[in-house]
């Protein structure tokens, strides 16, 4: 016999007080751009930590402000529906290096393929990071670039 509980598939067997859990329904559904490419879901807004070039400038900066357990990672992947470590990253969509917080609201599972994925948006963020602190770009236009749509930001820097 099979039922809904809380939003699982679950089955149980005659003779048997054991629920079995047979799948996990996501609470959070991964958006897509017009070419296929994942985006966060609209759970996942981004959150900033900081607006202050200066603080976010500072070499090691972005280190010292990682702070997301394991089990933060793993409860995001169970949000997204994610079952198994590996393959992809547990992402800042708003990254360390241009003032993203370490929040819920801005950890998303990004997978490294299919391209562009994770290793992608990485160089983006290393770009944006060096174009804020050489006075190229403004913090704020760094930030709301990539959380809008990483890969519509990646394709208007020329995919760096």
């Amino acid at each position: 016999m099979e039922r809904m509980i809380r939003g699982r598939r679950v089955a149980w067997s005659r003779g048997s007080a054991l629920w079995l859990v047979v799948s996990v329904a996501s609470a959070h559904e991964y958006r897509h751009t017009e070419d296929g490419v994942p985006l966060p879901a609209v759970e996942t807004p981004g959150d900033i930590r900081t607006t202050d070039t200066g603080e976010t400038c500072v070499p090691g900066a972005a280190k010292r402000a990682r702070d997301v357990s394991q089990a933060t990672k793993d409860r995001v992947r169970r949000l997204y529906g994610v079952r198994v470590r590996g393959r992809h990253e547990i992402d800042h969509l708003i990254p360390l290096a241009i003032g993203g917080s370490n929040d819920l609201r801005n950890l998303w599972p990004q997978a490294y393929e299919p391209s562009p994925g994770a290793l992608e948006k990485d160089r983006l963020e290393l770009y944006l990071y060096h174009a804020v602190c050489k006075g190229r770009l403004t913090l704020p236009v760094a930030q709301a670039c990539i959380r809008t749509d990483w890969y519509a930001c990646w394709m208007q820097w020329g995919r760096p």
